[in-house]
């Protein structure tokens, strides 16, 4: 209790706070009794105690001490003897707070009636709102995660209340509930209809709303990551050995990553101290096919280095193939739980020469193989990853340490990411045929893979044998003891520059290891075969499995021929002629190569078209032409490249091959309307942002686009354009339009606005052809038009903010205005329906200069549609339920004109639409009788006093006096 001399003075920073104490106090006056959780408001303090009140009966005043209370932030407003005190906590966790109070006293109830099944339930879902809610208060959540949060806790406390028997909120797209003193009928109507439409959809909704969060669907994300922590190599190799990890599908039987490789002592210990207990990986970008093959494995090959040859001595050490063990990927990819699974690979070994099927016979329990002893194998532990994996790196910083290798697909992912530079050259060693020759047995075959220059020198250290450990300058294979018919299957990654590529040549030495243990002087190979990689034409080396030339060592090194001048690959469609003493009889080599680069390109048209400037003036056409045959996936890769060639092209030779550019141009940006190179959209606005300089194209790219929408409106006969050509430029005419403004933006500042006029006045011509477009009607047997109409009606919104650059909303607001006129109300409905959803929520509503010739031409067919009750009724009735909506956001005076259309136009049209569905009294029209009964609630309250004399004064017959009657009745609704 504060000293007689102390002064009660009125609070300035302690206005709101939670009970944390209990507090009874002997007396009840002046004192206030406190229950733990109790929200309390402060109006004055003095020396240790507080006066207020509590939020659950503000009449009741009195003093408590101040350390039962902790405080919290909130807005005041009206300071003084009236003030109000708003907390400034997240709506979602006030809305929390508040449902668990309401919920604690339901839950005694049923408690004390009995209701044991209700009560634990509720008890469930009380204790999981309880953790949401201090996951929201920890403020550590990213913000999609967040959202998804507030969603799924809106969807549990709605559930709850509908359990309870209790109103439901309504919420908007964030789980937020909706102000209803704010906001409009539509707004509350759509938010409502929502939320029962995604109650409904739920299969078992109790059960998923008590889900705990391990049990909670994982929400997939576009890339899928696979995090490898290797623990320990329980076998007796007694020798220095060798790890390879890789992802491997089983049913195409083909190696999908790159391999994680560990390089372990004699002791099974990382040969480098440092990466004791530090061997992590990351395998990155698994597809949707990846998570759903069944047959997808984590496999592991054990390789043995050392002196030891089938019990024979060597003279030097030998890598020797020991075992292998797979993991089954499938269930850990598709789980719910996010923590590590801790797994033991079973090892298995076989004969050498039975080595490259040992996976297959492992996962198929058919061929030679053996386990290991039991209780032996490799362990290690798996986690699944979801996410772009820099978010991911950001979210498990603990995962990414020194060591942690990251190994990435064997190619291009699934759905190509824009600004993912690589230049990485895979080659597999795959298998030979070595003739013993002289010898009395098959020689024991090791092949060295080294990359050398010009000058016969070795490029140092750029041949990874597996991510994870240094690079190396010469790789050396596997040797397999007395086998004619070696099959390797070693995948090496090659790290050479590009502008090194045209250079750079892989040297193959074949040199047969032998096993007498005397011979330890130097050798020779008895054979070399190389590979360029690069040809003639600048291009890289195809993927693909090439037939290597063996040529003989000592007539190749010291004869007069050199094996850097002769054919590498023996290609049977181009037969080479040379002296057969240089081949070494009947022995050949395979090797495989995939190239994944951003920098270089295996396409002769494409590299063509990259540097057109080098090529013959007469080639041109067939360069540009050559383009629309380049595949998707090398286009994307050199977006940018592509575009600046091509739009140089038709700025310098514009008037010769400006229809072969231009229908390139369409032909590439049609490519980004495929899934697999979606992504590449933004690239694209990216592009036309920062990295477009044409400045002379806006004129000649106009021409072009009006010359296609005209020749929509020919007769199939008169057409001087293909069907398909025509098509894709309406598909393509979004970022058409871009690079028209981009350009005439850049000629704009460098000649100060010269031609503008004529510019705006090409520009109007334009959109003005389109409108005549829509007018077309299609001859029979043909679609080209509605196809077209199609596109225009898809395209045309997505423009009005670029042209609105240039030109005024009223202009722009009439040519949307005729375009819709011109359409038939009866063609393209879901289209139709589409185009004025995306007119009504564009700028150009905004503005009441346009809104105005807008609003008529869209409900003439809403007035069509709704009057015919054809099967485009509920979304009409949603495109007018969004007209009434953007105008509720407005300010009333400058709506005024456009609620007069809607009284007079749509009001009596929705009363018989009313009419006539309540009269059918079927289930499936329910929903449409509540979307009619809320867009005229919504227009009753646009309406204000002269609207209603306006709708009075346009009562003609007596059935009109119904539509009076009705709204008398609804009126106090």
């Amino acid at each position: 209790m504060p000293e007689g001399n102390s002064r009660w003075r009125p609070s300035k920073v302690a206005k709101y706070g939670v009970v944390i104490y209990i507090y009874h106090a002997r007396k009840s006056y002046p004192y206030l009794n406190l229950h733990f959780g109790d929200v309390v408001q402060i109006l004055e303090e003095n020396a240790g105690w507080y006066r207020g009140f509590s939020l659950r009966d503000k009449h009741s005043k009195g003093i408590f001490p101040a350390s039962h209370v902790h405080l919290k932030d909130c807005e005041v407003k009206n300071p003084g003897p009236d003030e109000v005190v708003v907390p400034k906590d997240d709506p979602m966790v006030q809305e929390l707070s508040d449902v668990l109070r309401e919920w604690t006293l339901i839950w005694k109830r049923l408690y004390a009636e009995g209701k044991r099944q209700q009560f634990q339930e509720l008890t469930q879902l009380m204790r999981d709102l309880l953790d949401r809610r201090r996951q929201i208060l920890s403020k550590t959540l990213p913000r999609d995660e967040l959202k998804e949060l507030k969603q799924l806790v809106g969807s549990k406390i709605d559930h709850g209340n509908r359990m309870l028997g209790m109103d439901l909120v309504p919420r908007d797209e964030n789980g937020s509930p909706i102000d209803p003193k704010t906001a409009g009928v539509m707004h509350l109507y759509r938010a409502v209809k929502q939320g029962a439409e995604q109650q409904s959809t739920e299969a078992n909704p109790r059960v998923s709303a008590f889900l705990t969060p391990q049990q909670l669907p994982v929400i997939r994300k576009d890339e899928t990551h696979l995090f490898l922590k290797f623990s320990a190599l329980a076998l007796p190799v007694n020798e220095p050995c060798e790890l390879f990890f890789f992802i491997y599908d089983a049913k195409a039987q083909k190696v999908l990553s790159e391999r994680y490789m560990i390089a372990l002592s004699q002791h099974c210990l990382p040969r480098d101290p440092e990466k004791i207990n530090q061997c992590f990986a990351i395998f990155t970008d698994l597809d949707s096919g990846d998570l759903n093959n069944k047959d997808l494995y984590l496999a592991c090959h054990i390789v043995r280095i050392g002196h030891d040859l089938e019990t024979k001595k060597t003279a030097m050490p030998l890598r020797k193939p020991h075992g292998a063990a797979v993991y089954p990927l499938h269930k850990l990819l598709t789980t719910k739980q996010h923590d590590e699974r801790d797994v033991q690979m079973e090892v298995f070994v076989c004969p050498p020469s039975e080595y490259h099927k040992l996976l297959d016979s492992i996962i198929r329990r058919q061929g030679v193989f053996h386990p290991t002893d039991k209780g032996t194998g490799v362990f290690i532990s798996l986690r699944p990853l979801w996410g772009n994996i820099g978010k991911v790196k950001e979210e498990n910083t603990l995962l990414f340490r020194k060591f942690t290798a990251e190994c990435q697909k064997l190619g291009f992912p699934e759905i190509i990411r824009p600004y993912d530079v690589r230049h990485d050259v895979y080659l597999t060693l795959q298998h030979g045929l070595f003739n013993k020759g002289t010898k009395r047995a098959d020689k024991n075959v090791e092949v060295d893979a080294e990359v050398l220059d010009t000058k016969e020198n070795p490029i140092p250290h750029c041949i990874c044998p597996g991510i994870g450990e240094a690079s190396i300058t010469s790789f050396h294979s596997l040797v397999q003891y007395h086998n004619a018919t070696p099959t390797f299957n070693e995948t090496i990654k090659l790290m050479i520059n590009p502008d090194l590529m045209h250079i750079a040549r892989v040297k193959f030495a074949f040199y047969h290891r032998s096993t007498i243990s005397s011979r330890l002087g130097k050798t020779e190979p008895f054979a070399v075969s190389h590979l360029k990689l690069m040809k003639e034409d600048g291009t890289t080396i195809e993927d693909n499995i090439h037939e290597l030339f063996v040529f003989k060592f000592r007539e190749t090194s010291r004869g007069a021929y050199k094996y850097t001048t002769l054919p590498c690959v023996n290609d049977p469609t181009r037969p080479h002629l040379f002296s057969p003493d240089l081949l070494v009889p009947k022995d050949n080599f395979f090797v495989k190569t995939q190239v994944c680069s951003t920098k270089l390109t295996q396409n002769a048209d494409l590299h063509c078209l990259l540097n057109w400037r080098k090529m013959p003036a007469n080639d041109l056409p067939r360069v540009v032409e050559n383009v629309t045959k380049v595949p998707g996936d090398e286009i994307v890769k050199f977006l940018a490249d592509t575009f600046n060639a091509l739009f140089a092209i038709m700025e310098e030779k514009g008037d010769v091959f400006g229809s072969h550019v231009f229908e390139a141009l369409v032909l590439t940006i049609g490519l980004l309307g495929v899934e697999k190179y979606e992504n590449f959209r933004p690239v694209l606005d990216t592009y036309c942002d920062t990295l477009f300089k044409a400045a002379n194209v806006h004129t000649l790219l106009v021409a072009k686009m009006k010359h296609v929408f005209e020749q929509v409106m020919l007769v199939d006969g008169t057409r001087t354009m293909k069907q398909a050509t025509i098509l894709k430029t309406f598909k393509a005419a979004e970022f058409l339009i871009k690079f028209i403004m981009k350009s005439r933006s850049i000629y704009d500042e460098a000649t100060q606005g010269k031609g503008a006029a004529q510019f705006l006045h090409d520009l109007e011509d334009l959109l003005h052809t389109t409108c005549l477009l829509m007018k077309v009607e299609c001859p029979e047997n043909e679609l080209i038009a509605p196809r077209a109409q199609a596109q225009a009606l898809q395209f045309f919104p997505q423009t009005f903010d670029l042209f609105l650059l240039v030109m005024s909303v009223e202009t722009l607001g009439s040519i949307v205005s005729q375009f819709l006129s011109n359409l038939k109300e009866t063609k393209l409905k879901i289209y139709k329906s589409v185009f004025m959803s995306s007119v009504i929520s564009s700028e150009l509503f905004r503005h009441k200069e346009s809104r105005v010739m807008i609003v008529p031409a869209i409900l003439r067919h809403l007035c069509h549609h709704i009057n015919n009750r054809d099967d485009n009724l509920d979304k009409s009735l949603d495109a007018l339920g969004s007209i009434l909506l953007m105008l509720h956001k407005q300010d009333s005076v400058t709506v005024d004109t456009e609620v007069c259309m809607l009284t007079t136009d749509m009001l009596h049209v929705l009363f018989k639409c009313f009419m006539e569905l309540t009269a059918g009294a079927k289930k499936e029209k329910v929903s449409l009788v509540g979307h009619c009964v809320a867009n005229m609630l919504a227009l009753l309250e646009l309406m204000s006093p002269r609207h209603y004399q306006v709708l009075r004064a346009s009562f003609k017959t007596a059935s009109d006096l119904e539509v009076c009657l009705f709204l008398s009745l609804l009126l106090p609704l």
